[in-house]
């Protein structure tokens, strides 16, 4: 609950709306939307916060919005310290104004990513701690299991910060998501954690109160399953959009391109009797390798079957095929990257050469 927080963006939006003798015509609003997010990092200077990219984002945002459809304005509130805007005005032009009481935070957009729904939001440290000077970051866990309690905290319906309890219901799904207007597949952590409008960019946390996930999708037909952003990605994500950020323009995710294909197969769950949980295991094949690519440098074949890879130093297990673009997201400019991997009758463990 430290590192909760809730927020209100708004948008200058034109949309689409029957006219009083048919047909459609074209109205200008203020767009104002709430949503989730965690304090993540600290410095003395600003607090950085993970938060859905479609919190921060409309594709309905127009011209007055700027060239960006990213909210013109937004604030949060701390636990604790909760209220909401109350509408002040209206422009000439159509669009309502609302004030903010002294709660509330004005914050500003860093970057993020529709890809991967993730956006990193900063405020002034001053500004937080003026209201709050016991506020904590959160910190991610290092992995989550299915059957794993799973606690979400945030805004639903925007009636204030809350939390809700349930369980970890599959580790890895694929929904699709239409954010910007394109349809998109996002890899999923569900639950039956009851999470609702307003909930989107909040924490899930386990029960020693570490992120398992980023809070970001319902299924509207059945109250019991849910989705968050898994760790893997949502931490990835964040870090790799703070690694380059220097307080001018906001950056969005950047990763470097293999140029592999990928096969899963011998799918199955191994259960560990020292943890109490298990997880579902593959092996991963290359299929095909594009000609000049990262990949082909590295020494990659068809048929290597992949054990491992090392970005930065660090070494990475690769037992399901989305393990790869997991680690592709800690690269950063100077990284060496290989891969372990097995090939031959011999099935001897070999490495590439790093590049």
């Amino acid at each position: 609950l430290s590192s909760s927080v809730k927020f209100f963006t708004e948008f200058y939006e034109t949309v689409g709306q029957e006219g009083l003798f048919g047909g459609q015509q074209k109205v200008n609003r203020t767009g104002l939307y709430t949503g989730s997010g965690v304090i993540y990092k600290m410095d003395a200077e600003y607090t950085y916060m993970i938060t859905n990219y479609h919190v921060v984002y409309s594709q309905y945002a127009n011209a007055k919005n700027g060239s960006t459809k990213i909210a013109n304005k937004i604030h949060c509130y701390i636990y604790g310290s909760e209220s909401a805007p109350q509408q002040s005005g209206q422009t000439a032009d159509g669009y309502v104004q609302y004030g903010y009481d002294a709660y509330a935070i004005p914050c500003e957009y860093a970057g993020g990513a529709v890809s991967a729904d993730i956006a990193i939001v900063r405020a002034k440290t001053s500004d937080i701690l003026a209201i709050n000077p016991s506020v904590t970051t959160a910190e991610f866990a290092d992995s989550y299991y299915v059957g794993q309690t799973a606690i979400a905290i945030g805004n639903p319906e925007g009636l204030g910060i809350s939390a809700s309890e349930g369980i970890v219901s599959v580790d890895n799904e694929t929904i699709s998501l239409n954010i910007d207007g394109t349809p998109r597949q996002y890899r999923s952590l569900r639950m039956d954690t009851a999470i609702y409008h307003g909930n989107s960019g909040g924490g899930l946390f386990n029960t020693e109160g570490k992120l398992i996930g980023i809070t970001n999708a319902g299924d509207g037909t059945d109250q019991s399953i849910n989705f968050a952003i898994p760790l893997q990605i949502a931490k990835g994500a964040a870090d790799n959009i703070l690694s380059r950020y220097d307080g001018s323009a906001p950056v969005s995710v950047k990763v470097p391109k293999l140029g592999v294909n990928v096969v899963s197969e011998n799918s199955r769950y191994v259960y560990d009797k020292s943890t109490g949980y298990g997880k579902i295991v593959e092996t991963i094949t290359v299929r095909s390798v594009e000609k000049n690519s990262v990949a082909n440098k590295l020494g990659l074949e068809t048929g290597c079957v992949l054990k491992s890879i090392t970005v930065g130093g660090v070494k990475q297990d690769i037992s399901r095929a989305f393990s790869i673009s997991d680690a592709l997201l800690t690269a950063r400019p100077g990284d060496a990257l290989s891969f372990t991997y097995l090939r031959g009758a011999s099935q001897e463990e070999q490495t590439t050469r790093a590049y």
